[in-house]
């Protein structure tokens, strides 16, 4: 993977270094953004399954109060009295946002109940974790050690 060179080449030798750092570093990327397509696909896929492409939207945000589409839902589930909102809780920067949504969807006073599903709730940092908690009804911690149980529950809730 590295390939010194021979005698006082200390500039090659820092060029070896920082080439094989990098190749790391891409392939750590590559790991986290495969996991991240992963788990969005196989939580579409699930919500497919489970509710009637007539009462599920991807992406909303309420028309009339956000007609720039800063407050998104990434799942609404409707047909009931109070539309059912899933967030894809990825990392720290995807827990925030559905936080602010939330509380943005709140302050709107619309009536909803949202449902939480982390790709792995160990990962996500304690203080965004907490806010995220204090304004979302329903949460759970994996979609794979879950899956049956997410299943269940959103049957449960649209009465499907």
């Amino acid at each position: 993977l590295l390939a010194l060179p021979e005698g006082d080449d200390y500039a090659g030798a820092l060029f070896s270094l920082i080439q094989a750092s990098l190749k790391i570093s891409d392939l750590t990327f590559l790991t986290q953004e495969r996991a991240s397509n992963t788990f969005h696909e196989d939580l579409k896929a699930l919500l497919q399954e489970t509710v009637p492409s007539t009462r599920l939207t991807c992406d909303w945000s309420d028309p009339e109060r956000d007609p720039d589409g800063n407050y998104t839902v990434q799942y609404r589930v409707n047909g009931m009295d109070e539309p059912l909102f899933v967030f894809a809780l990825l990392n720290d920067d995807r827990t925030r946002d559905a936080t602010i949504s939330l509380l943005q969807l709140e302050r709107w006073g619309l009536k909803f109940h949202s449902l939480g599903i982390f790709h792995n709730q160990e990962s996500i940092n304690r203080k965004v974790l907490a806010r995220y908690t204090d304004v979302g009804h329903k949460q759970f911690s994996s979609l794979e050690a879950n899956r049956d149980r997410i299943t269940q529950y959103i049957k449960d809730y649209a009465n499907l």
